[in-house]
């Protein structure tokens, strides 16, 4: 039997607990509403599996190394710059680091997703027979808005509006952008501060700003209206919006920033810009803004290949994963 504990992660949980529930009997658990000691003292399990950036899962971790073998998702080797305040993101940082570097010093195995993350201080440190690489399957989404058709000038940005996903820079290139195409609109829609961007954007027609949380049914609706989906981030490791645009068929423009570009296969399913290049990050937007149909062939390709990120792919991944930990606990 196999045991995914989930917290900070919620999505990615969810839907690999549902994936490995077909070929495995799984439980799934959150401190956030269960307490893991009344597991851990109640549930004999094969593998424990934490997949969480909760800071205080260290003390919960060593009693279950001792108990059952362990295999740890790091989502986040390098903390992101979540919040305004540079001594704030420092601090959480190294709460972060210190956390996630114990963790993975007592895992029979750690999983990250991409192969870039390996080389990230924290898990270069590791030993390499220790980490594996399972990526993060797609969030493809099911819900079709009937009434919501393409806008064939309209890019979005979609997600909670935090420092480091660098939505400036696709501020500064929609105004390069719009001398050269008058009728370009830019959709940006997500909860988060938008005060700092507040002024960039005022009495600027051709944006169009949704700072609040997005239901689904309006998710849909904008994924479709969109001609591609821009990702400008300063750094990252993972994310879910790709696959969500590819699930639409829109292509994906990205920073070179954590596994972006091993999703995104530059020329084919989107396009890769160095980051903090405003002026690169709008020529890539004008490229397939005034080549229809280039942008369709690119998003009927992001719509195939993430076909190979199916949870299911990703759960039989996983399953040989938790085999490996079970032998490494069986040795130590």
């Amino acid at each position: 039997m196999s045991f995914i504990s989930g917290g900070a992660a919620g999505q990615y949980t969810i839907y690999l607990g549902n994936a490995l529930s077909k070929a495995s009997n799984t439980r799934v658990i959150t401190p956030y509403r269960v307490s893991p000691w009344h597991f851990i003292r109640r549930v004999n399990v094969d593998v424990v599996h934490v997949s969480v950036e909760y800071r205080f899962w260290f003390p919960y971790a060593i009693i279950l190394h001792q108990k059952y073998p362990l295999v740890v998702t790091i989502h986040d080797p390098k903390a992101m710059d979540a919040r305004n305040s540079v001594t704030a993101n420092k601090l959480a940082a190294l709460v972060q680091y210190v956390n996630n570097s114990l963790i993975a010093r007592i895992a029979d195995k750690v999983i990250v997703h991409s192969e870039k993350m390996k080389d990230c201080t924290l898990i270069s440190r590791l030993p390499k027979h220790k980490v594996e690489v399972v990526p993060i399957g797609n969030f493809e989404f099911p819900a079709f808005s009937k009434e919501a058709v393409e806008d064939s000038k309209n890019i979005l940005f979609f997600g909670r509006i935090i420092p480091y996903k660098g939505l400036e820079y696709l501020i500064q290139a929609g105004k390069v952008i719009e001398q050269q195409i008058p009728d370009v609109t830019i959709t940006i829609a997500g909860a988060g501060d938008f005060s700092k961007y507040e002024k960039l954007v005022a009495g600027d027609k051709h944006f169009m700003v949704h700072n609040r949380f997005i239901p689904d049914n309006e998710v849909a609706n904008l994924f479709q209206k969109a001609s591609l989906v821009v990702l400008p981030y300063t750094h990252g490791t993972q994310t879910g919006v790709i696959s969500v645009a590819a699930s639409f068929k829109k292509p994906a423009i990205v920073t070179d920033v954590g596994n972006f570009s091993e999703v995104v296969e530059h020329g084919k399913t989107g396009l890769v810009v160095p980051p903090r290049n405003s002026g690169m990050l709008a020529e890539a937007i004008m490229r397939l803004l005034q080549n229809d149909g280039l942008r369709q062939e690119m998003g009927n390709n992001a719509h195939e290949a993430i076909k190979k990120y199916s949870w299911d792919n990703i759960a039989q991944q996983t399953l040989e994963v938790y085999r490996k930990a079970i032998n490494g606990f069986a040795k130590r």
